[in-house]
Parts: C-alpha cells; structure tokens; sequence
C-alpha cells in the first residue's frame, strides 16, 4: 500500500485532489494517491496484456493484418505494432473511464439518496432545536437509521464534534462527503446563521420548504423529458443497429450482383460494371464501432437531459449496447436468410 501511494503521489496534485474528492464522494475511505498508484499498475499490466491479445490471438491479428496491409505493405510490420500499442492505449483508457464512472455513479446514487429525504431530515432537526436542543444534539438525534447513509454519514460529523472539532468544521467535511450542490449550499446557510446568531430552527424550516420544493420540480421536469428519452433509447437501441444491418445486407447483395456482373462481362467482352469500392467486411466493423459510439453518446444525452448529469445517463449503457447489437445480428441473420439465394 505505502509503494502505491508513494507511485500515487508522482501524478499532478490536481489529479489526486481530485480522486481524494471524488472517492469521498462515493463513500469510499481510500485516499485519492492510493487509487491513482493502483490504477497506474493495473494500467501497466493492462497495456501489455493487450499488446499480447492485439498481436497474438488470431481474430484480432488477421484484423490488424489487414488494415497494416492495407495502409503500406512496406512497412506492413511497424504499423502492426502501432495499431497494437493504440489498441492497448484505447483499452487502458477504456478500464480508466468505466472505474471512474463507477465511482461517478456511486457518488450520483448517495446525491439522489441524501436529496430525497433531505427536507425530512431538516424538519426534523428544525424541531429538535425548537424543543431546545442544541444544534449539534439536533443533528445527533435526527440522524437516525431510517435516513440511511444522511444519517450514518452526520453522526459521524457530530461525533468530530463532541470531540473537539469546531461545529462548522465538522459540517464542512459533511457537506465534501457528498456530490451535491444543494446540500453543501444548505450547509453553508448553516454556518452562516450560527455565525451571525440567527434563528436556526427559522432557517431550517425555510430551507426544508424550499428544497421540498426543488424536488418536485425536478420530479415534474423528469416527466415531461420521459417522452424524448424513450424516443433516444429506441433510436439509438434498436433504429441505428437494424438501419446499419439492413445496409450491411445491401452492400454485401450489391458486391455479389456487381461480381456476377463483372464475370459475365469478361465472358461476353462487353462492358461490366465495377463493384462498390467498399469491402463488406469493412463496413461490418465500422457499423459495430459505429453502433458503440452512438450508444455512448445517446447515454450521455439521456442522462443530461433526463437528470442534468451526463454520467447519470452511463447506468443505461450496457443494457442499451446489449440490446442495439443484440437487434444488429438479429437484423442480419433474418436478411441473410432472405436474400440466402442472391449472394454467391
């Protein structure tokens, strides 16, 4: 552990700050130096496990082959391994992403846990502090199980204060705890009105109103954008993978038309029509690459839009890639069972 926090600590400060926030975020008690040291020994073994799948298992070296070939036969060999260390470099950045976005959305889920019962749990504290409670006997009665990781999470602040820690303090490392704007806005009102000596129980009742409010709000805002959601999950999951198999088919009946075409041409000594200058092969990789960025970025969009976050909209991903290529063989085994007597 000490050799990779010490391998963490080589990276920019701004990327472990960073991690540091993002991790406590997620309810994760690892230090932002520590992740970063693991993720850059695991990127090492990733990136030559991958320059030995690239360049040694068949299906993917008889691809690489073919496009080295392809760009120059002379240096057919240097670009074999360039294609194989980008692949490995693609593949590192792709666990990097996905481990990123896991903790994005563990953070995301303890945002929308919090901000649920959020208004609850200041009404409650706002009572308490009405009957005469001080403020931090207040939040140490209301954090009760039944506000789940609200409550665990401002128990444990309490306690660094009873402690000895400044009240303010303890709230500020509260408010980092969680990826929420709104709480650490309402922690910040907080302090403010313990400060200035202000009524708190006042302050609390209001800002419990208000963030009730804010919460339908967004439930209502959600609703109306559930229509154009449902329009870019059947778009990008099954109109772009069944439009792309359709045109697979397509080329591969034309390829073949053009080919008897070209033959019988040779034959007669008449003018034959030249084939298409795209290989069916290529364009089968292409609508499998294609179809995986379209999914992303529909992700991405439902997420902003449904949300206001794009990495709330990365919790559709694999069911939406499951299903796009799931309807883009479909599509091609029933066209190929079509046209089974028109391609040679």
């Amino acid at each position: 552990m000490d050799l990779l926090i010490r391998l963490g600590k080589q990276m920019p400060k701004d990327w472990e700050e960073s991690m540091d926030t993002l991790l406590s975020s997620a309810g994760s008690r690892k230090s932002g130096a520590y992740f970063l040291g693991l993720m850059l020994l695991i990127s090492a073994v990733l990136f030559v496990l991958g320059l030995a799948i690239f360049l040694n298992i068949n299906p993917f070296n008889e691809i690489i082959s073919t496009i080295s070939e392809e760009i120059s036969k002379e240096h057919a060999g240097l670009l074999r391994v360039l294609l194989g260390i980008i692949g490995s470099l693609v593949l590192i950045l792709l666990f990097n992403l996905s481990v990123v976005s896991y903790y994005s959305l563990k953070a995301d889920a303890r945002r929308a846990a919090i901000e649920s019962i959020l208004p609850d749990f200041l009404s409650l504290v706002s009572s308490n502090v009405r009957s005469g409670m001080p403020l931090d006997q207040a939040l140490w009665q209301a954090g009760k199980p039944e506000f789940g990781v609200l409550g665990k999470e401002v128990r444990e602040a309490i306690k660094e204060a009873f402690s000895g820690k400044p009240l303010e303090g303890a709230l500020s490392d509260l408010g980092n705890k969680f990826n929420s704007l709104l709480f650490k806005r309402i922690l910040e009102i907080l302090r403010q009105s313990i400060r200035s000596g202000g009524q708190v129980a006042v302050v609390l009742e209001r800002t419990a109103n208000e963030a009730r409010e804010i919460f339908i709000i967004k439930k209502e805002i959600q609703t109306q954008l559930l229509v154009y959601v449902i329009f870019l999950l059947f778009a990008s999951a099954l109109g772009v993978p069944f439009l792309f198999a359709v045109s697979q088919k397509m080329l591969e009946v034309l390829v073949s038309a053009f080919s008897m075409t070209e033959a019988i041409g040779e034959v007669s000594g008449t003018l034959a029509v030249s084939k298409p200058p795209i290989e069916p092969q290529h364009f089968y990789y292409f609508s499998l690459l294609t179809i995986f960025i379209s999914v992303i970025i529909s992700a991405l969009i439902i997420g902003a839009a449904y949300t206001g976050n794009r990495r709330d909209g990365l919790k559709y991903l694999p069911f939406m890639l499951v299903v796009a290529y799931i309807v883009f063989f479909a599509a091609l085994n029933f066209l190929s069972a079509f046209f089974q007597g028109l391609i040679v």
